[in-house]
């Protein structure tokens, strides 16, 4: 709006913009009000959006939820995956009777305003070594898209990836190269009777189920090796020795029976960090994405090889526990088990005396009760 004439007397009341004149009798003011030109743009955006698959062994769930924000009512439309059956369509909580054609299209009903929409499909597909998700098309550009696997308790997740994103990662394999290293270190030091192989294998299957039991029970077989040096001590100091291996020989006895039964029993800590993710939820996020959704990938194997792996890991930790015990067992009673030795001050002994005689010989010490008249000994001669 222009105005000519008489000036306004003020712009504004509070925070409103309110224009006001008072023209005097005889004054004029004229007015020209225009509307702006629109600027082409769209009418509708996608403000969120999450997919999210669930494989199973002969097929996948899928269901996506979109935030749609839209000025102008009208129609949409999404491409579902080749192979997809359209189960349900909901929109603000309600199931709609929509349904896909024979290209996998489904249009959906826009009202002008905010609305939430989700829809389920069923994918004839299952789950496989190498996983991707199918291709799925909004039809649009989208903002704040969220990509989910849900993998499953009945698979083992190696290795994880997908188009540029905030994502997942196996830290696992990070976690092998630090083993690795520090066996290699132990192996070279001589402290326990392991070499490079062993020491790697010992790490790395207690390491599937907690990161500190390695600690634990690699301790426990330094503390051994090391024994031999606590023989210079006595009393109460050797004994406190002897206790502090014993009870880390229960600790890492422990250690090692809580893995074994993890894992024959539980799962793999393959420490999936990364945007919320963990073994049992794989997310990806994008700021911004085209109207294809972002398409991720997992390489898993069933969860029964990880069984299969646990258990030969399990009866070589139990041979190689046999030999170990017996060297252990050795370092800890040689020479002496449990020192008797008193720390306190003995006692002090009766009062000796030496008798000498005439001679200039020394007899027998006796103690005051014993003795004797030495001369009734002696030769005639004496």
């Amino acid at each position: 709006m222009e105005y000519q004439g008489t000036p306004v007397i003020f712009h504004k009341t509070g925070t409103r913009w309110y224009p006001t004149w008072h023209p005097w009798p005889g004054e004029s003011l004229t007015l020209t009000v225009t509307r702006p030109q629109g600027i082409e743009g769209q009418t509708m955006t996608i403000e969120k959006s999450l997919l999210t698959f669930s494989p199973g062994r002969a097929a996948t769930t899928a269901r996506l939820n979109l935030t749609i924000n839209s000025s102008q009512g009208g129609r949409h439309t999404i491409t579902l995956p080749k192979d997809a059956r359209l189960q349900e369509v909901k929109i603000q909580g309600r199931v709609r009777p929509i349904r896909q054609d024979q290209n996998q299209v489904v249009t959906l009903p826009i009202v002008p305003g905010h609305q939430e929409i989700v829809l389920q499909w069923v994918l004839s597909s299952g789950i496989t070594t190498f996983y991707k998700t199918p291709v799925v098309d909004l039809g649009m550009n989208s903002a704040n898209t969220c990509v989910d696997i849900k993998p499953g308790s009945s698979r083992w997740p190696l290795f994880l990836g997908g188009e540029p994103a905030l994502g997942p990662a196996v830290l696992f394999w990070s976690e092998l190269i630090v083993i690795l290293v520090i066996a290699f270190i132990l192996s070279k030091t001589g402290w326990a009777p392991l070499n490079l192989l062993q020491w790697f294998l010992l790490f790395i299957g207690i390491t599937m189920n907690h990161p500190a039991a390695p600690i634990i029970v690699a301790g426990w077989l330094i503390a051994l090796d090391l024994r031999p040096k606590a023989d210079e001590l006595t009393g109460m100091k050797f004994n406190l020795i002897q206790i502090g291996i014993v009870v880390l020989t229960l600790v890492s006895g422990a250690c090692l029976f809580f893995s074994i039964s993890n894992g024959l029993l539980g799962h793999p800590d393959m420490n999936i960090r990364g945007n919320g993710s963990s073994a049992h939820l794989l997310r990806w996020y994008h700021d911004v994405s085209g109207p294809v959704l972002p398409r991720t990938w997992m390489v898993s194997i069933p969860m029964w090889s990880y069984r299969v792996a646990m258990l030969a890991w399990a009866l070589w930790v139990s041979f190689w526990l046999i030999n170990v015990l017996k060297w252990g067992w050795t370092k800890f009673c040689t020479p002496i088990l449990w020192s008797k030795e008193q720390l306190r001050k003995p006692k002090p002994k009766p009062h000796q005396q030496a008798h000498w005689t005439p001679a200039g010989q020394a007899r027998e010490q006796t103690g005051p009760d014993q003795e004797t008249d030495t001369r009734k000994d002696a030769g005639p001669d004496k």
